[in-house]
């Protein structure tokens, strides 16, 4: 079985938008997510949302997965879909993946454009030890407009441990990101322990706060939360903290994996 990560297009934020549920996914069987999101914020609004997400194997070597999501935050709505998937390209060593979230949203200023489109590339350099990653994203929300590179090393000391580290930096676009992610995922028993922290500077629209600007702000993430099996499923429950300059964040994240 190879280390795969199942990407969900619902997430928190910088240390979670890619990591959130780092699963094991095995060629059988189809699953279906089930997740839902709680923020509140300094300024006294709280928002949410939630989503489907249905990943299905495609004979030994790939799988493609369909969703779709809706989220508020005071006045703001916007929703949208996604398709995506992986591929390993070469016996279970090397990982192509990509996905295209495509959809629109209504907030005080008018509608707006909600399109991120990613595509990436892991090779294991020792298998089951070390991977080396690279992603190319575009990222278009509001009037935010970005391509942005994500290079990472994924190594497995131990088989119960894995540690992350993922640099983000804008190539492109009317914004200049760049952020560092370290994230550690512990297995103790029949739980997995998930923790990490973020720094850099990101959007706003990184943590679906949509704005009418167009501007990077200091930005400083800490995330913890734990993976609990429950007979054939299995829960995941991600808690992070999120302070910029111009907002400070606090969100809770669930996410129901249904094999089916």
């Amino acid at each position: 079985m190879a280390r795969v990560v199942a990407f969900l297009a619902l997430a928190l934020g910088l240390g979670t938008a890619q990591l959130l549920v780092a699963q094991e996914v095995e060629s059988r069987p189809d699953a279906l997510f089930v997740s839902g999101r709680v923020d509140a914020f300094d300024t006294g609004g709280n928002g949410g949302g939630g989503g489907l997400e249905w990943l299905h194997p495609v004979a030994e070597r790939g799988a493609f997965d369909l969703g779709a999501f809706a989220f508020s935050y005071l006045d703001t709505r916007w929703s949208y879909g996604k398709l995506g998937g992986y591929y390993f390209v070469w016996k279970e060593l090397t990982l192509l993946t990509g996905e295209a979230n495509v959809g629109a949203g209504v907030e005080a200023h008018g509608d707006f454009i909600y399109q991120i489109y990613k595509l990436g590339l892991s090779q294991a350099l020792i298998d089951k030890r070390l991977y080396v990653s690279a992603e190319d994203e575009y990222f278009r929300v509001a009037r935010v407009e970005e391509n942005l590179l994500n290079v990472g090393v994924n190594a497995y000391p131990i088989r119960t441990l894995s540690a992350r580290v993922n640099y983000h930096f804008s190539t492109a676009g009317n914004v200049d990101s760049h952020w560092l992610v370290g994230r550690l995922d512990w297995s103790v028993g029949r739980l997995t322990l998930i923790g990490g922290v973020a720094f850099g500077r990101a959007t706003p629209e990184r943590f679906d706060i949509i704005t009418n600007s167009r501007r990077a702000v200091r930005t400083k993430e800490v995330f913890g939360g734990v993976s609990v099996p429950i007979g054939a499923h299995e829960l995941t429950i991600v808690i992070d903290a999120v302070r910029q300059s111009t907002v400070e964040r606090i969100g809770a994240l669930f996410s129901w994996k249904i094999p089916f």
